[in-house]
C-alpha cells in the first residue's frame, strides 16, 4: 500500500502497511532495514507554521516516549505532513485492564513500577512545560518489560503539535478544567490519578457524573 511519501520507493523499506485512521491522522507501519517505525500523517489545525513546529521537535524528546527520526520538512515536495517515529510493541493499559492481563500477580509485581515510570515522565513534562492533554490508558503502551510509554502526542502543547484543539480530552480521564478550555500541566496529573484509580479498581472515577451533561457540569463546578 502506498503512503504517498518519499518512502514509497525507498529500497530500505521492506514492508509498508496501513495501521489505521485516527482523529488526527493516518498511520503506516514501515520496516526500514531491521527496525519498525511508525509513519504518521498530520493535520495542522492549530494555525502555527509547520516549519516552526518541527524546528524544536528534538528539544522535547521525553524518555520512554516515541523517538522522532524524520519528518516531511526534510523532504520538499511531500504530498502531506508526516513524522517518522518509534514503533513500540506492546499492549495498551486498556487491554491490560480489560483483557484479563491485570491479575493479582501483575498488580503485585508491576503496578507500582508502571505508576512510578509514568510519574517520572510527567515530572519531566512539567519541568519542560509540556501538556499532553489526552492522557488515558489507550495512550499508554506497556512493552514486554512492563515499561509504560506515553504515546499519541497530537494534542500536546509546547512539544510540536499540529492539531491543537481548544477543548480536548477523553471522558472520564479528562480534568474538569479541560471542559472550560483551560490547558495546564496539572490536568495531566489529574488524568494520571484517574488512570491509577482505573487500574486498581477496574472502574472509572466519578463514573455516574459522566452520564449526563448536568453531571459533567456538577463535576466541573467542584474544582477551581
Amino acid at each position: 500500500m502506498t503512503t504517498q511519501t518519499c518512502f514509497d520507493d525507498d529500497p530500505r523499506v521492506q514492508e509498508i502497511y496501513r495501521a489505521g485512521n485516527g482523529g488526527n491522522g493516518t498511520c503506516w507501519i514501515l520496516k526500514i532495514d531491521d527496525h519498525y517505525r511508525v509513519l504518521k500523517r498530520l493535520f495542522n489545525r492549530s494555525g502555527t507554521k509547520i516549519s516552526e513546529m518541527f524546528k524544536n521537535e528534538l528539544k522535547f524528546q521525553i524518555p520512554l516516549s516515541p523517538i522522532y527520526y524524520d519528518n516531511s520538512q526534510n523532504h520538499p515536495g511531500e504530498r502531506f505532513d508526516w513524522i517518522l517515529m518509534d514503533y513500540i510493541p506492546g499492549n495498551t493499559l486498556t487491554k491490560l485492564i480489560n483483557g484479563g492481563y491485570v491479575g493479582n500477580r501483575v498488580k503485585r509485581l508491576y503496578m507500582l513500577e508502571i505508576f512510578a515510570a509514568i510519574a517520572y515522565q510527567l515530572t519531566l513534562m512539567r519541568e519542560k512545560g509540556i501538556k499532553h492533554c489526552d492522557l488515558k490508558p489507550d495512550n499508554i503502551v506497556v512493552d514486554g518489560d512492563m515499561i509504560p510509554h506515553i504515546i499519541d502526542w497530537d494534542d500536546s502543547t509546547t512539544r510540536f503539535s499540529l492539531s491543537i484543539n481548544e477543548r480536548h480530552g477523553t471522558i472520564p480521564f479528562a480534568a474538569p478544567e479541560i471542559f472550560s478550555a483551560q490547558r495546564k500541566c496539572e490536568s495531566d496529573i489529574f488524568s494520571f490519578g484517574a488512570i491509577m484509580f482505573n487500574m486498581i479498581t477496574e472502574c472509572y472515577p466519578f463514573a455516574s457524573a459522566y452520564m449526563t451533561k448536568a453531571g459533567l457540569q456538577s463535576l466541573a463546578s467542584q474544582f477551581p
